[in-house]
């Protein structure tokens, strides 16, 4: 029955270092451009997309090469309740997963540990004391969304952010126009700071 077609997706989140499942059912997809699964704390996203032909696109942040990557599946291939690993196409390194709860559940605790040693061998706290501006930067942009001061031109106020270790994405839940904020340097964190209100726009993909 098309009602039995559903997954649970198992990530952990980059910046926060904090375990993610969610339960997806195929009524996720219904009516939306795309489903797109934050973190709580609000600094990183899976994005799932729904293409010709029903082809899924899973796109998510790299723990290893502080890139977006994506991946690929047939429906059959996504809801056939299989585990599924989704890892760095250029280090190897899991990602997230896909597939039903129980074997999910089964990855969790060993996924969690081979992603804790990643980030501690990339030595993911010392990067963040080499970059300062990255932290306050996402600081700044969540009081402005707080305050409804981030929009999109098509009149969507819902937008998510990404936070890498060079730049920030935020990303419009709606026409999914993306836009990425620079924040490698003091003069990065000066310029975002002259803004008052933040409006993405198609044309415009850069600040």
């Amino acid at each position: 029955m098309i009602s039995d077609l559903n997954t649970t997706i198992l990530y952990k989140c980059p910046i926060c270092g904090e375990m993610q499942k969610y339960k997806l059912n195929i009524f996720s997809f219904s009516g939306n451009k795309a489903v797109i699964l934050s973190c709580h704390c609000k600094k990183s996203y899976i994005l799932i997309t729904v293409g010709k032909n029903n082809k899924y696109t899973l796109s998510s942040p790299c723990i290893a090469c502080n890139e977006f990557h994506k991946f690929e599946l047939s429906a059959k291939t996504f809801w056939n309740g299989d585990i599924i690993c989704f890892a760095c196409p250029v280090l190897e390194t899991d990602l997230f997963y896909a597939g039903d709860i129980v074997k999910i559940n089964e990855e969790c605790t060993e996924y969690n540990d081979e992603t804790d040693l990643i980030m501690n061998e990339l030595g993911y706290d010392n990067l963040k004391e080499e970059n300062p501006f990255v932290a306050e930067i996402a600081d700044y942009l969540m009081s402005l969304s707080s305050k409804n001061k981030i929009g999109c031109n098509c009149d969507c106020n819902d937008i998510k952010m990404q936070v890498f270790y060079d730049r920030i994405e935020m990303l419009c839940t709606d026409c999914l126009t993306k836009t990425v904020i620079d924040a490698s340097s003091f003069d990065a964190l000066e310029r975002i700071k002259k803004y008052k209100k933040i409006d993405l726009k198609q044309s415009k993909n850069s600040l």
